[in-house]
């Protein structure tokens, strides 16, 4: 396995671009409100059911966050402990399990399989 240093720099710019997307999504998602539909049964029905879509978008983009600053930070990590290819290669492959552990876990919402 070959990896180029600077791409490694490319990539966690990458990674910050979608971060910035993630939190404006985020934002976007607090400063809306429950439609109000009204009090018929099908109305609450339909209510509850946005809320809780609500809710399960907000967590899925809150672990999105999490795994993508899991990762920028292990990218700049890498990107400063490792400036070329040969030292990455000599890399202890434990080791960068390890620094990748974080990306995973928030991925998983904070569970590691066994890992």
């Amino acid at each position: 396995m070959t990896v180029d240093p600077l791409s490694l720099l490319d990539f966690e710019q990458t990674i910050q671009a979608r971060l910035d997307e993630s939190f404006t999504a985020i934002r976007t998602l607090s400063q809306t409100h429950s439609p109000a539909l009204g009090t018929f049964i099908d109305a609450r029905q339909t209510a509850d059911r946005y809320v809780g879509l609500h809710e399960e978008y907000v967590a899925r983009l809150n672990r999105l966050v999490a795994a993508l600053a899991a990762a920028r930070h292990a990218t700049a990590g890498f990107a400063r402990e490792y400036r070329t290819i040969d030292e990455f290669n000599r890399a202890d492959a434990e080791k960068i399990r390890r620094a990748m552990s974080p990306v995973s876990e928030a991925v998983d919402g904070g569970h590691t399989r066994g890992r």
